[in-house]
């Protein structure tokens, strides 16, 4: 459940039409989204969701080079987890 809503919302991380986000700026993303959305209600890393999450970081990172903005990106990043 928490993967699907995972990966439903990332493309509101990646709405937009501005400068695109290079391959570097996805890397950085889809590590940030990953430990934001496998974190629990503590803050906490949770093992389990984030090998999940692993498994979709190349699809996550293709959808941010597709979509994402320099701008949406550098947003994301500067997100405490």
């Amino acid at each position: 459940m928490k993967l699907r809503t995972a990966l439903g919302i990332a493309p509101v991380f990646l709405l937009g039409c501005a400068q695109r986000a290079t391959e570097e700026d996805c890397d950085k993303f889809a590590d940030k989204f990953i430990d934001m959305m496998s974190a629990d209600e503590n803050g906490d890393p949770d093992p389990t969701v984030r090998k999940m999450l692993e498994g979709d970081r190349d699809s996550l990172k293709e959808k941010c080079m597709k979509e994402g903005t320099k701008k949406e990106v550098d947003c994301v990043l500067s997100k405490k987890t």
